[in-house]
C-alpha cells in the first residue's frame, strides 16, 4: 500500500482523504476519519465556518 499525507487549510482536501487530523498549537486535537469529523458540528463550526 501507499500512503500520502497532505497537509491543507482547506475543506477540499477532505475530497481525498480517509483519515483527518486536526492541528492546534502542534498538537493533534483531534483525530477521525472525514465521515467522522465532518459530522461533528463543533468541528464544522470551529473550523469551517459552519
Amino acid at each position: 500500500g501507499m500512503t500520502t499525507l497532505i497537509v491543507a487549510q482547506n475543506r477540499e482536501a477532505l475530497e481525498i482523504a480517509e483519515r483527518a487530523y486536526l492541528i492546534r498549537a502542534g498538537q493533534v486535537v483531534l483525530e477521525d476519519t472525514v465521515e467522522g469529523l465532518l459530522d461533528n458540528d463543533q468541528v464544522i463550526q470551529l473550523y469551517f465556518g459552519g
